[in-house]
């Protein structure tokens, strides 16, 4: 549960940070915010699919707490990838958004730093806090 929970906040302040480099930024914060809550309970999704794929990997269900520094390379490595990916698709593909002039944009694959770099930063800041919380 503490999982979701951090997901859903991390990703939420992710969100309204990064909003500014969307095409959508116009919108007031009132018309945007369904918007943010919705990409915020996604991005749940995507990083428990991101868990799950760390226990299949190191085939504990409490990899995420063991000692060792492999699972914070795993998870930022594992959450480029998955943020590239779902971006990817989501941009260029189904078209579901697309990106103001000030994102910078990773060449080749157009697809915004930011939200590539948003799924590793923030399972390496979950990973964090949970062996805070279990140690």
């Amino acid at each position: 549960m503490e999982v979701l929970v951090s997901s859903f906040l991390l990703n939420f302040f992710w969100e309204v940070l990064q909003t500014r480099y969307y095409m959508h930024s116009v919108l007031s914060f009132n018309q945007h915010f369904p918007m943010l809550i919705v990409a915020s309970i996604l991005d749940i999704f995507w990083m428990l699919i991101l868990f799950y794929i760390g226990v299949s990997w190191f085939s504990k269900k409490e990899w995420i707490v063991n000692k060792g520094v492999s699972k914070y390379f795993f998870a930022f490595i594992c959450g480029i990838f998955l943020g590239a990916i779902v971006e990817f698709f989501s941009v260029n593909v189904l078209r579901l958004w697309s990106y103001g002039l000030s994102m910078p944009i990773i060449p080749f694959f157009n697809i915004g730093i930011f939200p590539v770099m948003q799924f590793g930063v923030i399972s390496l800041v979950i990973i964090f806090v949970m062996n805070i919380f279990f140690e």
